[in-house]
């Protein structure tokens, strides 16, 4: 597995290549957890290019959930794959997520969190569109 991570300020995109299994231990939660303790509190997590997630994989990401909490940040995620959504449903942390189909989308995303609504506009941060389950 290969993971790359770039920053700007308080955001911190990281990238995900490979299998995200047993295999790979705990990179992904060490990094992210680094790029908490030096304080970014905006993330976004690309695995448009995991190749494989499994049962520790999920595992990964319900700890980088739990992670964001105590450290009061915001997770998005980034994917493409029919089977990531499916396991992302099943595990049920697809609801712990604002998922995105590009990382153009999960950063914009973050300063449509800035605005405050407008009196014709509302937010509602529990209906974020989900991810298709389609390839581009």
């Amino acid at each position: 597995m290969l993971i790359r991570e770039w920053s700007l300020d308080e955001l911190s995109v990281v990238d995900v290549s490979g299998p995200l299994t047993l295999e790979a231990g705990t990179a992904v939660r060490d990094t992210v957890r680094a790029a908490f303790a030096r304080g970014r509190r905006k993330l976004v997590l690309d695995l448009t290019r995991v190749t494989a997630l499994d049962a520790t994989g999920l595992g990964e990401l319900a700890h980088v959930h739990h992670m964001s909490a105590l450290f009061g940040a915001e997770v998005k995620l980034v994917h493409r794959s029919p089977a990531v959504s499916e396991l992302l449903k099943r595990s049920r942390l697809s609801s712990l997520f604002e998922t995105f189909q590009s990382e153009a989308a999960a950063l914009v995303s973050f300063d449509r969190d800035w605005r405050q609504p407008g009196p014709a506009e509302g937010v509602d941060r529990g209906s974020a569109r989900p991810a298709s389950t389609a390839f581009p």
